[in-house]
């Protein structure tokens, strides 16, 4: 995925969930980095990968809000983290001998505090060259457009 800014989305609401974000920070994010509750460069961010029984929205909170059996691969530490003019970027994580019957939809950033009720939620991103993508037991590399400087901007 590249640099998103966030934006407007489109389509009827259903609770509180809005109709197919591709990109974004998510709304607790968003407080936790303008209360000072959350420092990209000093905590664990850990980055997963999920399948299409996640339904993304904005306004989920915590790791534990996503059905487990979303995920296809998590708990792979983001090294590397900096910020460079509100810009998060960090280096790319490697997913060793991935393999899923499922397609990888989208990738998933989160701060790791070891209880996913209070692991809160930071990016999640389903665009970008290559999604979905099915994973036949290779390496896979899933980051950012380089070009754009990072994985997002607050």
């Amino acid at each position: 995925p590249s640099l998103r800014r966030p934006r407007g989305f489109t389509g009827p609401a259903e609770g509180n969930r809005l109709s197919a974000p591709k990109d974004f920070l998510y709304n607790n994010a968003r407080h936790l980095f303008a209360t000072a509750g959350l420092n990209w460069t000093t905590s664990t961010i850990h980055a997963a990968l999920l399948n299409s029984l996640y339904t993304p929205s904005l306004t989920d909170v915590h790791v534990a809000d996503i059905p487990s059996g979303a995920f296809i691969v998590r708990d792979i530490a983001l090294m590397g983290l900096g910020e460079l003019h509100g810009v998060c970027f960090g280096e790319i994580p490697q997913f060793n001998s991935l393999a899923s019957a499922y397609p990888v939809c989208a990738v998933l950033l989160y701060k790791n505090v070891a209880n996913d009720a209070v692991s809160p939620l930071i990016y999640y991103s389903s665009t970008g060259p290559g999604f979905p993508f099915l994973a036949q037991g290779f390496n896979y590399y899933v980051g950012f457009d380089s070009a754009n400087g990072g994985w997002f901007q607050v």
